[in-house]
């Protein structure tokens, strides 16, 4: 019977499209992977599974914003590597206290956002080329820095920031992580820097017309990133109770991935931070299905690299279809 009235129809928003596959996907793995698994949904299973993907979705929060941009950044888990070992290496064998530790890592982070920023955004690199170069660079003063050793007997001063336990349950990067997700979303979708982010990646041309200093904020993407990738240094490490020259090698496709699979566009313009944290724990979710199931490890990389190329098929198609529309 109509009343003269038009019922409304409720509408997906926006930022949960982005990511509303990526979700879907994570919640069947977990139950499906429930059922033959009994342990998975254990307490322990699943802070074990969210503290593992804390290194990678703390560079995560970085990452989104120079995605997003339009750009990409190679050098992340260089950089993570970097800010970890001197800062170790610093409070293990200099004196050094903690807190300055900390800030040390926090510079060096920054340091090579700005670098990663002034290649792109002035001197007019591709992204791609740039961070890989600066990936490289990275990696050679983590050798040349350590000598290619591991620094041990960390003071439990420093290592307390990665392996303490908040109210003795929750991981202490996970709390982290939380915060810093929260940081990033506010950062991303409150705020003017945020939409300025947005525009640069959607039409940096328009962007421009609309008066967006669109360098400016290319650069700020790479120091944000940074500062994150400091943080992420020195949680890794803590975790892991010492500092490794090779540490997080390989990780930069990992939160590539991460970015990609909650529905980041590689063509910029578009994302949420709290996709990318989803498409983490997707990543992450699968690495530990394939680990309880007694699969090869070496299927995870397979996986992985099956979703992304998915994810990204799934976004050419979608623009494509909106092209035509048009």
């Amino acid at each position: 019977m109509k009343t003269g009235m038009t019922a409304k129809k409720w509408a997906m928003p926006n930022s949960l499209k982005i990511f509303f596959p990526a979700l879907i996907s994570l919640i069947v793995i977990s139950g499906v992977t429930a059922i033959f698994s009994p342990s998975f949904l254990t307490m322990r299973n699943l802070f074990n599974v969210a503290n593992q993907a804390t290194t990678i979705a703390i560079m995560g929060v970085g990452a989104t914003l120079i995605i997003i941009a339009g750009g990409i950044d190679l050098s992340c888990a260089a950089a993570v590597c970097l800010c970890g070992l001197v800062s170790a290496d610093l409070c293990a064998n200099m004196g050094v206290s903690p807190y300055l530790a900390l800030l040390v890592s926090l510079l060096i982070g920054l340091a090579a956002g700005v670098l990663n920023g002034v290649l792109v955004a002035y001197v007019g690199v591709v992204p791609f080329i740039a961070t890989m170069a600066t990936m490289n660079i990275f990696r050679g003063l983590c050798l040349m820095y350590s000598k290619s050793q591991t620094v041990h007997s960390i003071p439990e001063a420093y290592t307390i920031w990665g392996s303490s336990k908040v109210f003795g349950v929750i991981p202490s990067g996970i709390v982290f992580t939380i915060v810093l997700y929260v940081i990033g979303h506010i950062v991303l979708s409150k705020t003017v820097f945020g939409h300025k982010v947005s525009a640069v990646g959607g039409n940096r041309e328009a962007a421009k017309l609309a008066g967006i200093d669109t360098k400016k904020t290319i650069l700020f993407t790479y120091i944000l990133a940074g500062i994150c990738y400091g943080i992420a240094g020195v949680l890794l490490t803590g975790r892991a109770g010492a500092a490794y020259p090779n540490a997080a090698e390989g990780l930069e496709l990992d939160v590539i991935a991460g970015c990609v699979i909650g529905g980041t566009a590689m063509s910029g313009g578009r994302g949420t931070q709290i996709g990318t944290w989803v498409g983490v724990m997707l990543v992450a979710v699968i690495s530990n299905v394939i680990t309880l199931l007694g699969i090869s490890a070496y299927a995870t990389k397979l996986v992985q690299g099956t979703i992304i190329l998915i994810a990204v098929i799934a976004e050419l198609l979608k623009n494509r279809m909106q092209n035509k529309k048009l």
